[in-house]
């Protein structure tokens, strides 16, 4: 039996709608999470501060260690727009209706181009840029941008192919409310004069229209409640990634130039096919557009400068491919109607077939465990707040025993802080990092890498009273060992989300939750036994922590992060065997991860077995280019087998990003000193004593040189 050519064509119509729906099913879902996002908490505390005061503001209000410094919030009017929605659309939900509004807007865009376009290629790019975006799917002014950027390119596109000026009107209005809501408004200008230096190229005329309106909307950017030092902003923000940033920008994951990223922290196979294929729509059309094409290869650019550039470049790279497949040769030229009727049927089974699978995938959470690393492989659909990320209960605790003075606090929860407690209570540092300037940011980033050394400077100079830290926090970890350890300091409270450390003298009945969490989800309970987990662990209770690790197995017996968490516990227990084998149990699971192979070259290293420890560290360093400790333990190796030269260079790189740890020039000193060169290595034992004064290692070895100066002059 032979399906006619007419009934074909209806079966393949249903098909195409039902593959569009279940898109839309998708994106809808994708966005169906509970926020985890840390930074919505201090555009909600801003938006209701503008609302309330009906003023923005010039210094900062929030903090009490920049209150004197220049505020230029560059986000004034989206912080308005979504804490009106939360205050008067029913909190979370109006939160979620925004974020919903504004993402399928942005999709739309890309559905309504691909009408006139092939449908397979349309839906190939809109699923890639689904899967590379939904990460980014947070409650940031970011995600107009990635609005913005298409409304700037649809109505230029459309304009150059009708030569209506309505097109062109709305672009400095869209401009005006850019420039007010997010950093990355430059990028409208740069889209309007991309069109006209390709049209000019193109058609060998002035394009006039396209030329004025680039000018508008380049002034357009003034409007705005600091004139000209807003529109510095995106350039001041442009020169924090890569080389030229500062050591706490360096630090920050999202800033980090794509091709040093963390491997597993994105997914470069879909990067990669999303360049292939839309460098192929320009090779393949019958006439190169210009203005597409200098657009195009700018994101392009910019996707490899920073690794949250990636979702910008995946909207726009869908956008231009979409558009350039309109003109490439008519497949129907070189393949008969009816092959392709056949072909355009299966095609479209498969499409729909995945579509469901990726449905169920992410209604079950399997998607985000198998695609995702670290917390948000654990990522719970609903509408509202992960609580776990964020310490609502240790707030409750500084209110309830009115806990004041000056609080340190963690960057990670220091919007939260600001949202709950503000007035009353100030933030030391939060995610607003332009307030903050270089030499605060460098004083937060010594701190939270070696307390040790400088956490007695930031008490003294701050006058600090309490300390609010998270379990779960990477900038929290070497603070909850080291005031836990300190004699001036006690643990006044602690629970999954939280931990609180004020002063010996102060009389405050501590509160310290036990480990259950027998009403807790799936999820909940998993991201709670790992805090209780990585508590322990950071006090060395590794007995304690060790335990919970093996729970935590029991109820994820998939999770890559615990197999590395309980392989360092086994370590720090000197259980070589066990930690070897729950390093390789990690790398069984998934080979994303760098922490593995430098779990496994530290066994090496205990075993003086260097060449395999310097083998898996180069496995590390392939996965992480930049990971500090794996470098130092490289440059350790580097002299132990007399690879001086290699150990001097890496030494150089870590401290390229942080130029205040102690033992790196302590060890760049042994580099030179086994190299023969005695006075480069009292050079650097001098700088590491410089940032450390009581640092034995570097005293003995600068003793060494010296004694080693004055014999050879006997």
């Amino acid at each position: 039996m032979t399906i006619s050519g007419e009934k074909m064509e209806l079966i393949n119509k249903k098909l195409k709608s039902f593959i569009w729906i279940s898109l839309g099913i998708m994106i809808l879902l994708f966005l169906i999470v509970k926020i985890r996002e840390y930074d919505i908490w201090f555009h909600l505390r801003i938006g209701k501060y503008i609302l309330e005061n009906l003023s923005i503001p010039k210094l900062d209000p929030f903090s009490y260690t920049a209150s004197s410094n220049l505020y230029i919030d560059s986000h004034w009017l989206y912080q308005i727009i979504l804490y009106a929605f939360y205050n008067f659309m029913g909190g979370a939900f109006g939160l979620f209706l925004f974020q919903t509004t504004i993402v399928l807007f942005t999709f739309y865009l890309l559905f309504k181009i691909s009408n006139k376009s092939n449908f397979y290629i349309s839906v190939v790019c809109i699923l890639i840029t689904l899967f590379i975006s939904n990460i980014r799917f947070n409650y940031r002014p970011e995600i107009l941008s990635y609005l913005f950027s298409l409304l700037f390119i649809f109505n230029i596109q459309n304009y150059s192919e009708t030569k209506e000026n309505k097109y062109l009107y709305i672009l400095p209005v869209l401009q005006v409310l850019w420039v007010n809501i997010h950093g990355l408004f430059v990028f409208g200008p740069i889209i309007v004069f991309s069109y006209f230096i390709g049209e000019f190229i193109q058609d060998k005329r002035l394009p006039k229209n396209i030329l004025l309106c680039g000018i508008i909307c380049s002034l357009a950017c003034i409007i705005n409640p600091y004139g000209y030092k807003l529109v510095v902003y995106p350039f001041i923000l442009f020169g924090e990634m890569g080389s030229t940033a500062t050591s706490y920008m360096k630090s920050v994951s999202e800033l980090t130039p794509t091709l040093l990223t963390d491997r597993g922290t994105y997914d470069l196979t879909l990067h990669i096919i999303l360049i292939i294929i839309s460098s192929m729509s320009f090779i393949l059309a019958r006439k190169i557009n210009f203005s597409r094409l200098i657009i195009y290869f700018a994101f392009l650019y910019l996707s490899f400068m920073a690794i949250r550039n990636i979702v910008i470049f995946s909207f726009i790279a869908s956008f231009v491919t979409i558009m350039n497949v309109r003109d490439i040769k008519d497949i129907k030229d070189i393949i008969s109607q009816k092959i392709l009727n056949y072909v355009a049927y299966i095609l479209m089974i498969l499409l729909f077939v995945f579509n469901v699978v990726i449905i169920y995938s992410v209604i079950t959470g399997k998607y985000y465990r198998y695609a995702r690393v670290g917390f948000e492989k654990y990522e719970q659909i609903g509408i509202g707040s992960l609580d776990i990320m964020f310490p609502k209960k240790a707030i409750e605790y500084i209110k309830n025993n009115n806990l004041s003075g000056n609080v340190f606090n963690d960057a990670h929860i220091g919007g939260y802080f600001m949202w709950h407690c503000y007035p009353e209570r100030k933030v030391f540092f939060d995610g607003r990092m332009e307030v903050y300037g270089e030499e605060l940011m460098a004083e937060y980033k010594s701190v939270i890498d070696n307390p040790e050394v400088f956490w007695q400077n930031i008490e003294n100079k701050y006058k600090i009273d309490y300390v609010l830290l998270h379990p779960l926090s990477i900038h929290s970890q070497n603070l909850i060992k080291y005031l836990f350890l300190n004699k001036m300091w006690k643990l006044a409270y602690f629970d999954e989300s939280g931990i609180i450390y004020t002063k010996k003298s102060n009389k405050i009945k501590p509160y310290l939750k036990e480990a259950n969490f027998n009403n807790y989800s799936r999820n909940e309970k998993i991201l709670s036994y790992l805090s209780f987990a990585n508590f322990f662990y950071f006090i060395g209770e590794y007995k304690t922590a060790k335990t919970l690790y093996i729970e935590l197995l029991k109820l994820d017996s998939d999770s890559v992060e615990t197999y590395i968490n309980l392989g360092f516990t086994f370590l720090m227990m000197n259980d070589l065997d066990n930690a070897g084998k729950s390093y390789r149990r990690a790398i069984q699971k998934s080979n994303k991860y760098p922490e593995p192979y430098f779990g496994l070259s530290l066994i090496y290293f205990k075993n003086r077995k260097y060449f395999p420890a310097i083998q898996n560290l180069g496995f590390a360093l392939r996965k992480r280019p930049v990971y500090p400790e794996a470098q130092f333990q490289l440059a350790l190796v580097y002299q132990k087998v007399g690879q001086f030269d290699s150990s001097i260079d890496m030494c150089y790189e870590i401290l390229s990003r942080n130029s205040s740890d102690e033992k790196v020039y302590n060890l760049l000193g042994s580099a030179y000193f086994g190299k023969g060169d005695t006075n480069k290595a009292i050079e650097q034992f001098e700088k590491a004593l410089k940032i450390n004064p009581d640092y034995t290692d570097a005293k003995n070895n600068l003793k060494a040189c010296n004694d080693l100066i004055k014999a050879s002059k006997n």
